[in-house]
């Protein structure tokens, strides 16, 4: 039956679709043993194997006729009338692209010298040019022609056919016509090209009427000769080389005959016909890769495999196909088992008693005892008319009976309760304003969460929450925010990067200075951008979610030491070497800007100082020149200024110190090297002797900046390691002096206290932490009568000796002398008598700032003690310990005494009194009206797209309406337990992610228009899509798999930041949850919150769906959430109640009980009807 030569049929399917779509496109995969076979509705089905088992079927294009496919590696691309698709062979789609609607393309091929870009033409006088790199149409060619029909590549040539039967080969590199040929006088219909070997067939004109030509025309490509002109049987439409056998051809005619031609003139060929029906027309044909079958498709949707052996393969050496997961069989249960449960056998619901059901005869029914009636309510028992009545002192309602608690509770993490207990510590140990706080989310079912946090602000200090492991770096955040100079820069930076620390700082610092008293802020999304530094993780900086990390349970107070390190030195490179995005907005109505242009690695820069205007003097030029280490144009002038890029200095400046690193090996080589340390590492005594001297700060912050170390290097004049000397010399001190204490070990623990015990020498009878902190509370009780009097404290009263000797080891001040050799001389004060407080190389330092770590148990966590401006009318500085959220005065004693077994110093910070003179920058806002301009992110991979947004014709000013809605996703599930009086006590909160943020025109002639409608993007792994209370899907935030353009969470925060800093207000319906996981400020002015708007007091919340049907009788939110139609039903609201104000017929503390018992008699819950009845 199967001869080498001849083909017969091995098999026809009927396509998906058929027989309404015909079968468009054919083709063979080139990777895998796959057929495709496309309809004209854009329908996508693939076979595998001979025995054409249906592989996969998915819909590719929708409303679109697949025209051509090309098979990558990855994925298939898909060519329809004028879109192009990647998806994978399982049917997920990579990237779409859709071109203008005036296109109509036929055909594509991958260019011949770039394999990421295709060349695509059709009934069109161009040829677009596509690269799968940018995801996007890179250029369009256009041709002397007015379409190209057929295109076929070559190694090194672009082969062209055209309706008016010419056939151009091109210069793949820029479609330049090489040369063409005319072997049809009519019309062209297919081309074939093989080893320099092009066949052509069409039609020709007779008499004014296209006939098609009964023979192919053969051509050398080479020298664009004709070689032969080969009649055929059947009328050619079709044809294909045989790839394994140069010299055959398949001949195609479209009432669905074909012949195969051999070109030696050996054989003609039989005629072999598809079917008997001449009126059904064949529309694709392929030949695959081995030569062992051929495929058509015709136009009711019949797919004609042909072969020419038994058990053919399309492609040689092909790659397995991914199969589905196979589903387990369930285990088989021996007839005799009687240890297996008959239950773990699902059975069918049928509504009969079943076979095992126990007679009720042999039953008997147990109810459950009533509990004892407490003692308490027994002994208050008051009876009349023979009925008892007694006060409930426990609060439990009717048919409530709380469960009985164990002695040892456990929670969902597996963690007991007595490993809580011990890991935040006992009473009796740690002071209880240092203690960890277990934060209590008490909250019901819904979707208003109550969050239980007491947060105190006497100061201009904020907490931030401390939700998860990674918020061990608030503390040092905290610090770095009362610097002033550096939260000034880092609130006018604005860069490129998605993930950008310092731009995270910039948000987080902005809604630090803003928050009022009553807001909890939180660095949520500076951890997760933390979380997707590469080198922070390497550095092990990135703890996991679990406290059960190595790191987080040890306690090691070395990481937020690396981190302090890390974050400084990572600031300095992303100010210094990333452009600014957007230009800086002069922050005074009657400013200019003095401004003088620079240049730093291959970019310029301007460097801008604004003044006011008309007080542009010399010195305020010389100070521009100043920080910038270059002179100003001549031409530049005070009143004639161009408002240009912020100076961006990076953080050296601050906190860097310049040192020398000299090596010196033992034959005498010397060599060094300049360096920059951000941070200060105490180096201690090695030998025990020295452990237990008393030495003093001073000296071992001496010893630490001049570092000497002998250890194996490389010697230049040697030619290989040498043991060798290494000492550090400084050759200028930073204005901003950051120390690492590197209290690792017990030795230096022991160390710390020993030295504490020589300065102080307090008495050692203190047990406890909580009596050490009242003993010296004592010793300076003679401070808090002067505090209480009004009189100037200053910390160097506590440095100086009175009857107990210097108060603390630690001292208050530091005075650092550096000599011209490099080497500094560091005192507490100034020596009397001595000129080195007036000398220009010494430097005076006040203690700004100091990080501990708590130990508690086998866990612990930070604290922070900062000097900071009080909310007095005084504005005096004054020590406050930040312990997460809360923020307590104390006594500048308490921040520079320590108890090392549960209180261990772990960052100190000193700055120049004199640090704002020194550094007068100016804050401007990088944030306007641009930021509706930024790019609207896909995908990292450049194989995806990126569209631009459009800025908005109109945008909203001061006092504007703005509707507005936010959807999110859960990340990690939240630990709770169920408490007995019904609530849920949450102790680890769920983590919500944003996944769409929509806000709509509330007012003005725009009103209604959708201003923003951005999803956003996440990298985070998501645990629960929500997608009854969000709308969003698997699959809507993935960039793989989106349809539609995603959005980095920087820049729709940007957007939200634009329209709070101009004063919109915002409308919506619970909006203090949503701004909350935004993790944004959003002044109380601004807010119309519509769930507070119709709300009685002391009564419950009513939600979004229930007040549209009372008021509108509106049915939403049915299927899921939308938050285009959440923010416009919230405006609704709004709307009606301004009409019930303003309206003097109408009460609206009569509409609000009206509602509320019309909410009672309905549970508060929409009747299945659409209009309220």
């Amino acid at each position: 039956m199967y001869e080498e030569e001849n083909f017969a049929l091995l098999s026809t399917v009927l396509v998906d679709g058929s027989p309404d779509f015909g079968v468009s496109v054919v083709a063979f995969d080139e990777f895998e043993e796959l057929l495709w076979a496309g309809n004209q509705n854009g329908h996508l089905t693939s076979y595998h194997g001979w025995l054409l088992s249906k592989y996969t079927s998915f819909q590719a294009l929708v409303d679109q006729e697949l025209r051509s496919l090309l098979f990558k590696s990855d994925g298939v691309l898909v060519l329809g009338r004028s879109a192009l698709k990647l998806t994978t062979r399982q049917g997920l789609p990579m990237f779409s692209y859709n071109f203008s609607d005036t296109f109509d393309f036929q055909c594509f091929v991958v260019n011949p010298f770039f394999p990421e870009v295709i060349n695509i033409g059709g009934l069109q006088p161009t040829i677009s040019v596509f690269s799968l790199e940018l995801c996007e149409e890179v250029f369009q060619f256009v041709l002397e022609e007015q379409d190209c029909v057929v295109m076929r590549n070559t190694d090194a040539l672009l082969v062209t056919g055209h309706s008016n039967g010419k056939v151009c080969l091109r210069d793949p590199m820029n479609m330049r016509l090489l040369s063409e040929l005319q072997p049809h006088s009519g019309s062209l219909s297919d081309v074939a090209y093989f080893d320099n070997k092009l066949v052509t067939c069409g039609f020709s004109l007779m008499n004014d009427l296209l006939s098609c030509d009964p023979f192919i025309f053969l051509y050398d490509a080479r020298t664009m000769n004709a070689i032969a002109s080969i009649p055929v049987q059947i009328d050619p439409y079709y044809i294909r080389f045989i790839a394994t056998q140069p010299n055959k051809l398949v001949v195609v005619s479209q009432v669905r005959e074909f012949q195969i031609i051999d070109f030696s003139g050996v054989d003609k060929g039989l005629v072999t016909c598809l079917g008997t029906d001449e009126a059904i027309r064949c529309l694709s044909i392929d030949v695959s890769p081995t030569g062992e079958c051929i495929a058509f498709g015709d136009e009711i949707g019949t797919l004609h495999v042909f072969s020419n052996r038994p058990h053919p393969i399309f492609v040689a050496n092909a790659r397995s196909i991914v199969l589905p997961d196979p589903i387990e069989p369930t285990p088989t249960i021996p007839f005799d088992d009687l240890n297996t449960p008959l239950s773990i056998i699902p059975m069918p619901i049928t509504g009969l008693p079943l076979l095992s059901t126990w007679p009720e005869e042999c039953c008997k029914r147990v109810y459950r005892q009533p509990i004892p009636i407490p003692q308490e309510v027994t002994n208050a028992l008051k009876m009349t008319d023979f009925v008892g009545y007694a006060p409930n002192p426990y609060g439990f309602g009717r048919k409530r009976l709380p469960y009985r608690v164990t002695d040892e509770l456990s929670f969902a993490s597996g963690r007991q309760a007595s490993d809580v207990a011990e890991s935040i510590g006992s009473v009796k140990e740690i002071p209880s304003h240092y203690q960890k706080a277990l934060i209590h989310h008490k909250s019901v079912p819904g979707k208003f969460v109550e969050c239980k946090q007491h947060t105190v602000r006497t100061s201009s200090l904020c907490g931030l929450e401390a939700p998860i492991p990674n918020s061990y770096v608030n503390s040092v955040l905290l610090m770095l925010y009362h610097v002033e100079p550096l939260r000034r820069r880092v609130l006018s930076h604005l860069c490129k990067r998605v993930f950008c620390l310092t731009c995270e700082l910039s948000f987080l610092f902005h809604m630090l200075q803003q928050s009022t008293s009553d807001f909890s802020c939180s660095a949520i999304n500076f951890i997760r951008a933390f979380r997707t530094i590469p080198e922070a993780s390497a550095l092990g900086l990135v703890l996991n979610d679990r406290e059960d990390d190595p790191v987080f349970q040890s306690g090691s107070s070395r990481l937020i030491q690396n981190f302090n390190r890390f974050i400084l030195h990572h600031m300095n490179v992303e100010m210094k070497d990333e452009e600014q995005l957007l230009t800086p907005c002069v922050t005074s109505e009657n400013a200019v800007s003095l401004s003088c242009s620079f240049a730093q690695r291959d970019t310029s820069f301007v460097v801008q100082k604004e003044v006011v205007a008309g007080s542009a003097s010399t010195e305020m030029v010389a100070q521009v020149e100043h920080q910038s280490g270059t002179k100003l144009s001549p031409d530049v002038s005070s009143s004639e200024v161009q408002t240009n890029l912020f100076n961006m200095r990076g953080t050296e400046d601050l906190f860097a110190t310049s040192v020398e690193n000299v090596t010196q090996c033992r034959c005498g080589y010397q060599s060094s090297r300049a360096d920059l340390y951000f941070v200060c590492a105490l180096s201690y005594p090695t030998s025990d002797e020295q452990l237990l001297e008393k030495v003093s700060f001073e000296k071992l912050l001496e010893q630490s900046f001049h570092l000497e170390q002998v250890k194996h290097a490389w010697c230049e004049q040697c030619s290989k390691f040498r043991i060798s000397t290494h000492r550090r010399w400084i050759r200028s001190l930073p204005d901003v002096l950051s120390i690492n204490c590197n209290i690792d070990n017990d030795k230096i623990r022991s160390f710390w206290r020993r030295q504490q015990q020589l300065c102080v020498e307090r008495p050692t009878s203190a047990g406890t932490a909580k009596s050490y902190c009242l003993k010296s509370l004592f010793l300076s009780s003679n401070i808090f009568l002067r505090i209480s009097s009004g009189e100037k404290l200053l910390e160097s009263n506590f440095n100086a000796s009175n009857g107990f000797g210097r108060l603390s080891w630690l001292p208050f001040n530091l005075h650092i002398l550096l000599d011209a050799d490099g080497k500094v001389t560091i005192y507490d004060r100034p020596k009397v008598g001595s000129d080195t407080g007036t000398a220009s190389n010494a430097v005076f330092y006040e203690l700004q700032a100091v990080i501990s770590y708590i130990k508690s148990g086998t866990m612990g966590h930070w604290v922070a003690c900062i000097k900071a401006l009080s909310n007095d009318s005084i504005r005096r500085s004054r020590w406050y310990l930040v312990n997460d959220t809360q923020v307590n005065e104390i006594i500048p004693l308490e921040a520079v005494n320590f108890d090392v077994d549960w209180k261990v110093p772990c960052i100190l910070l000193y700055s120049r009194p004199n640090l704002n003179e020194l550094h007068p920058d100016l804050q401007c806002s990088p944030i306007d009206d641009r930021v509706f301009t930024l790019d609207r992110i896909i995908s990292e991979r450049p194989s995806n797209i990126s569209t631009v947004s459009t800025k908005p014709a109109c945008l909203p000013g001061r006092d504007d309406l703005v509707a507005i809605d936010a959807e999110f996703v859960t990340l990690n599930h939240e630990e709770a337990e169920i408490r007995s009086d019904g609530s849920k006590l949450t102790f680890k909160p769920s983590q919500l992610s944003l996944a769409r943020i929509t806000c709509v025109y509330g007012s003005g002639p725009l009103k209604g228009d959708t201003l923003l409608d951005d999803y956003i993007c996440t990298r985070e792994e998501i645990s629960d899509y929500v997608t009854k209370f969000s709308g969003i899907k698997p699959g809507d935030l993935d960039p793989t798999f989106a349809d539609r353009p995603l959005t980095a969470m920087k820049v729709a925060y940007l957007k939200l930041r634009y329209l709070i800093d101009v004063g919109v207000k915002f409308v919506g319906h619970g909006l203090s949850n949503d701004f909350k996981v935004i993790n944004i400020y959003v002044p109380k002015e601004q807010i119309i919150d519509t769930v507070q708007l119709f709300r009685l007091p002391r009564r419950r919340l009513v939600s979004l769906r229930f007040l549209i049907w009372h008021f509108f009788g509106i049915r939403i939110q049915s299927g899921t959430h939308d938050s285009d139609e959440d923010a416009r039903s919230a405006l609704m609201l709004y709307e009606k109640y301004t009409d019930i104000i303003r309206s003097p017929e109408l009460q609206f503390s009569h509409i609000l009980n009206e509602l509320y018992e019309h909410g009672q008699q309905l549970h508060w819950n929409v009747p299945a009807e659409t209009m309220k009845s």
